[in-house]
């Protein structure tokens, strides 16, 4: 009975840490590591967030609507996620923002600084704002 506990709690241990602890860590950073190179959001005061795909999963597998698929795909987490990064950054412009706005690349608003939570996910840096438009 011993080693039948011992044995699930061990896989769930497993399946927790490299199902949703590791992906997530490594979205985080991705995402982190994105808006550090994201030279317009110092002067932005409304964000437009591309999320990102559930394609860009950094999970071992991709499973119904839950397991594997990143945080960032949803469009009711990515704002959060982008606004916990910039205040734990200490940015100075979080509390100057008007808006986040979640929706696909090609129609993000005139003026917004846009986020691309796709892009970050794949490592690519932000496109520069003069080829946005």
């Amino acid at each position: 009975m011993f080693a039948t506990v011992f044995g699930c709690a061990w896989i769930a241990r497993h399946d927790v840490k490299t199902e949703f602890t590791i992906p997530q860590v490594k979205e985080l950073h991705l995402v982190s590591s994105y808006l550090r190179k994201e030279g317009n959001l110092k002067n932005a005061r409304d964000i437009y967030i591309v999320p990102a795909r559930w394609q860009d999963s950094l999970a071992p597998f991709v499973r119904y609507d839950e397991f594997g698929t990143p945080s960032s795909q949803a469009a009711w987490s990515a704002p959060g996620l982008i606004w916990a990064i910039l205040n734990a950054e200490h940015s100075p412009n979080v509390n100057e923002l008007k808006t986040a706005v979640v929706g696909p690349a090609g129609q993000a608003p005139k003026g917004a600084t846009i986020v691309n939570l796709d892009r970050a996910l794949r490592g690519l840096p932000p496109i520069d704002p003069k080829q946005q438009n």
